[in-house]
């Protein structure tokens, strides 16, 4: 199961070969995921979860202002991606928590970790639509 889970190589060539655009977090980039509330209920995100502005206004006020959005998009599943950078840099660890903290998808977040622990790989990444091959 772990050779599944980790194998983000493959998924990164997987998604580039469908012509997604894959953005990388780093140092200063925060990546969110967004799942919808309730696919069953057919509910829509149209936009990020309520405690996202709230821990943003925190994390804002923390670092003095210094997080903004650079890129949003539309998942296939219907949620959202969110991309933050700031201008202070953070370690691996505290990013994964502040994007769990606030509301990103947290298997995604969770596997990232988990990935970090086994092979030692900082990872996260979102595939963003692009010109489909």
């Amino acid at each position: 199961m772990s050779e599944l889970m980790l194998d983000w190589r493959s998924a990164e060539a997987d998604a580039k070969a469908e012509g997604f655009e894959v953005i990388v977090g780093d140092d200063h980039t925060l990546l969110f995921d967004f799942d919808l509330p309730d696919k069953k209920l057919g509910l829509k995100m149209a936009d990020a979860p309520h405690q996202f502005y709230k821990g943003l206004d925190l994390l804002s006020a923390i670092f003095g202002g210094t997080v903004e959005e650079v890129d949003r998009w539309n998942s296939k599943s219907g949620g959202l991606h969110l991309v933050m950078k700031m201008k202070v840099p953070l370690p691996f660890h505290d990013r994964l928590l502040i994007q769990a903290c606030l509301g990103s998808d947290p298997v995604r977040e969770l596997l990232s970790w988990i990935g970090k622990q086994i092979t030692g790989d900082s990872v996260s990444m979102l595939f963003k639509p692009g010109e489909r091959k």
